[in-house]
């Protein structure tokens, strides 16, 4: 699933600019399973009064600051679609994303978020089929880790 919105709004400086925000839920990585993404362009005014891109990729702050509705997919950016982000145990030295208490293993810290984030993972699906107006099917890969927790979208 694809959505795409954009929109003319004022900056800090009072100036115009658009902002164009991307979010996927979908295997574009053939590897499997479905991911999160939410990205975004930045169009400033240029001297001829046309709007140019200026910046693009992950421009959360500023996606969240004019959409803030889409939070929950900054949340899950670069997460599968049970809420899973990309290599959890590799990157949360970077990113901090399951709090670690000094005497738990960081595996038991994920297992116990596992059931939140599928959550969040479901309200965003749920939201994402309702701006898209498309019924969401999980891929086989996500359903099997989806079905051994006995939990259903």
């Amino acid at each position: 699933m694809k959505y795409e919105i954009s929109k003319i709004v004022k900056d800090d400086n009072g100036e115009l600019i658009r902002v164009a925000v991307f979010i996927r839920l979908d295997d574009s990585c053939k590897n499997g399973h479905n991911d999160f993404s939410i990205t975004g362009h930045l169009f400033e005014k240029s001297e001829k009064g046309r709007f140019k891109l200026s910046a693009c990729g992950c421009l959360h702050d500023l996606i969240v600051k004019y959409f803030p509705e889409f939070q929950i997919f900054v949340d899950l950016h670069l997460s599968d679609d049970n809420g899973v982000p990309m290599y959890p145990i590799a990157n949360n030295p970077y990113t901090r994303f399951f709090a670690v208490e000094d005497s738990k293993p960081l595996i038991d810290s994920i297992v116990d978020a596992l059931p939140s984030l599928k959550e969040k993972a479901k309200k965003a699906i749920d939201m994402l089929c309702e701006m898209t107006g498309e019924q969401y099917t999980q891929s086989a890969y996500s359903a099997h880790l989806y079905n051994e927790t006995k939990k259903a979208y």
